[in-house]
């Protein structure tokens, strides 16, 4: 049996906004992890992870593990001590066991006080945890992507769609090409 983790950790900050995304801000919008948790708020939805729950439901060789899901309505930046918080949450599940594959349901307009590149971060601190297994990550249409982010990653595929009709399906298509890397 292959394990693959699966989270989410995306906001859409505006750094001319002035009210600072809180830990509240998260928790009142997406705030799940466990797959009891994740099946139960994101099953049959248009969502990253909603589709990722109907793409490794039918792939009987994988056996997932949903993290910590978040996502905060769009703002000003988020708060230092709140991504310090989503991050330690997620790397404390990624250091649970040994992965074949994680999947990261991102935004790619995070901004957190302090930090350049947060979603940036957000991949290298993942990448660190997980060392050569496979990682992939679907992104909005306006993500900000540098070769930095490239190169931590094996597969990264992004919506097409505005409005985002195409959310549970950019999550498949990455999937599909994350498992396809990590069987070879």
């Amino acid at each position: 049996m292959r394990h693959i983790a699966v989270a989410r950790f995306g906001h859409e900050g505006n750094s001319f906004g002035s009210v600072l995304a809180t830990l509240a801000d998260f928790k009142s919008c997406e705030w799940a992890a466990g797959n009891e948790e994740v099946l139960a708020r994101y099953r049959g939805t248009n969502t990253e992870i909603g589709g990722a729950i109907d793409f490794l439901e039918h792939r009987p060789g994988w056996t997932a593990h949903f993290l910590r899901c978040a996502w905060a309505t769009p703002s000003g930046e988020i708060e230092p001590a709140v991504f310090e918080t989503i991050m330690a949450d997620l790397q404390q599940g990624l250091a649970s066991r040994s992965w074949d594959a994680v999947f990261l349901g991102q935004h790619g307009a995070m901004q957190v006080v302090g930090i350049e590149h947060a979603d940036a971060e957000i991949i290298r601190r993942v990448r660190a945890a997980i060392g050569d297994a496979a990682l992939g990550v679907s992104f909005d249409l306006h993500a900000n992507i540098t070769q930095d982010v490239l190169d931590l990653l094996d597969v990264s595929v992004g919506y097409k769609c505005h409005p985002h009709t195409d959310m549970a399906a950019t999550a498949q298509k990455c999937l599909r090409l994350l498992l396809e890397t990590a069987d070879h």
